[in-house]
């Protein structure tokens, strides 16, 4: 039998969720925010995905033989952890533009975010996960 091992990043989004580790169309198990987990599976052509709701990552093909390990990373889709700090802070500029100049319409300010969020909870739902094969640690 063979080996995977699967790293997540530690990010700000999802902290408190766990990613579900699907294997040829069955839940294999779950990987923690900042956990590294290794499974046994057996040898042969694989698929490999990983899901969060209906969001989920692309699926990647590998095949596997005797005693072999396979590496994968798991992250959120890319620059997840900047998207929320920077709506924030633009929600609360334009609350302050707002208040301080009554400047209308500054809300539109993070309509550019919310647009990122959308595809990635709509369209983008396979690409919100990112699962990479790497050589090694």
């Amino acid at each position: 039998m063979g080996k995977i091992i699967i790293s997540r990043n530690q990010e700000w989004n999802n902290r408190f969720r766990q990613f579900a580790i699907i294997l040829d169309g069955q839940k294999l198990g779950t990987v923690a925010n900042g956990e590294v987990k290794s499974f046994e599976i057996s040898d042969g052509n694989h698929s490999l995905k990983a899901k969060i709701d209906w969001c989920g990552s692309r699926e990647i093909e590998f095949s596997l033989s005797n005693e072999e390990k396979r590496y994968f990373k798991l992250s959120g889709f890319r620059h997840s952890n900047i998207i929320m700090p920077i709506a924030l802070v633009l929600v609360i500029l334009s609350l302050i533009l707002r208040r301080v100049y009554h400047a209308e319409y500054t809300i539109w300010l993070i309509l550019p975010v919310f647009l990122l969020l959308f595809y990635y909870l709509t369209f983008g739902r396979n690409d919100y996960l990112t699962l990479q094969q790497t050589e090694s640690w």
